[in-house]
């Protein structure tokens, strides 16, 4: 049996989740897959990030670098928990950690600028970001506006957002698909069902090109489920733009009270 230490647990655990299933017949315009994925690369962002372990033999350190999704033109950055390392499932296993040192690529950028985590959602899996000094940036990134989405429901076309390895430059590529089932426990979400990829954090474009919501990570509390019930129950699902919308302006007024607070 093969034995990996702690970091490499982690990191493993951390891969995206991706699930496979058969792929549907390509009926979406090609006009707008351009669109999608122009506009796809222009709010995706990298989150390069320290994550810091504690160990018995001491605090460790590991780099990582994370895809998120700008959601508005002022540095509002929102990113899979799981993917953060700040998820309460990562907690069960053992493998949660403490972002730090926490910066944001965008386009050509190999630097970044230093952002800080404002806010995290243990139920949704979310957490939430703020780009520092945004206004310095020489080149911002766009932002999917989820209050200009528009409403799914059951078989609706989907567009499906991933992006490839860094040794491909990231590309963006879209998996087409469809709204396959509806989940109302608990809370509604959406089931999708596209061609390749689903990767929690990635934003869900309908066939007119507009957002109707993003991917998340779904788990039950550990308070209430066992391990083993907590593996069964994992899905990846997607959260439709007015949950994500009410759970924005949640992640912001606790960030601003805790602010309050802090002063």
């Amino acid at each position: 049996m093969l034995n990996f230490s702690r970091p490499a647990r982690w990191a493993l655990l951390l891969m995206p989740i991706f699930i496979g299933v058969n792929a549907v017949n390509a009926t979406i315009d090609s006009k707008v897959y351009k669109s999608v994925i122009e506009s796809s690369k222009q709010s995706l962002v990298t989150i390069k990030y320290v994550a810091k372990f504690e160990t018995p033999q001491g605090p460790q350190d590991v780099e990582r670098e994370i895809n998120a999704l700008a959601i508005d033109n002022k540095g509002l950055i929102v990113c899979s928990s799981l993917q953060l390392g700040t998820s309460r499932y990562l907690r069960v296993v053992n493998a949660m950690v403490t972002p730090s040192d926490i910066k944001v690529l965008h386009g050509d950028d190999t630097v970044g600028v230093e952002a800080e985590l404002i806010a995290t959602d243990a139920e949704l899996d979310l957490s939430w970001l703020r780009i520092k000094d945004f206004d310095k940036m020489k080149d911002k990134p766009g932002f999917v506006d989820f209050d200009k989405a528009a409403k799914a429901e059951l078989g609706s076309e989907i567009l499906v957002v991933a992006r490839l390895h860094k040794y491909y430059g990231r590309a963006v590529v879209l998996s087409e698909g469809r709204i396959a089932g509806q989940v109302e426990k608990p809370r509604e979400m959406w089931v999708g069902r596209s061609g390749v990829d689903q990767e929690p954090g990635m934003p869900v474009f309908g066939a007119d090109g507009k957002p109707v919501g993003l991917v998340t990570f779904q788990v039950p509390d550990p308070d209430d489920f066992s391990q083993r019930e907590m593996r069964e129950a994992q899905q990846t699902l997607i959260l439709d733009a007015a949950t994500l919308t009410k759970a924005t302006q949640r992640a912001l007024e606790e960030a601003a009270a805790a602010a309050e607070e802090e002063e």
